[in-house]
């Protein structure tokens, strides 16, 4: 007689990379809430969260905050030749813009991004193992 053991249920150990991507993507959706796009992507951040919280997904969360963080990385890139204004010409046409600076922008996004990543790699499997 063969017996079979239940499914174990799903720890971070078995968590592949997609769902950190998913994560991550939620997180960016959601750190559109500063934005006009945000009323068309905020909502999409939310569902895609709760689907995976739904799905028992839930661990890979600390990727949202990776996720958020690129939306300030992008922001200060943007504003690379700030603070101040900019200016580019062609042969017809001058055309000025006032930018910000990007220093608050890139420490936002980096802390975002290095917690994320920080939380992300102590909740992984290596650490479960170790706590087994």
């Amino acid at each position: 007689m063969v017996s079979h053991a239940p499914a174990a249920p799903q720890t971070t150990a078995a968590r592949p990379g997609w769902v950190l991507g998913l994560w991550a993507l939620a997180g960016l959706c959601l750190s559109f809430v500063v934005s006009v796009l945000g009323v068309f992507l905020v909502p999409v951040g939310l569902a895609l969260a709760v689907v995976l919280v739904v799905r028992r997904r839930a661990s890979g969360w600390p990727a949202a905050l990776v996720g958020a963080g690129l939306l300030p990385l992008w922001v200060a890139w943007e504003n690379r030749a700030g603070p101040g204004e900019a200016c580019t010409s062609t042969a017809t046409s001058q055309s000025c813009t006032e930018l910000f600076s990007p220093w608050p922008w890139a420490a936002v996004g980096l802390v975002l991004v290095v917690l994320g990543v920080m939380l992300v790699v102590r909740t992984g499997p290596a650490r479960r193992d170790r706590a087994a």
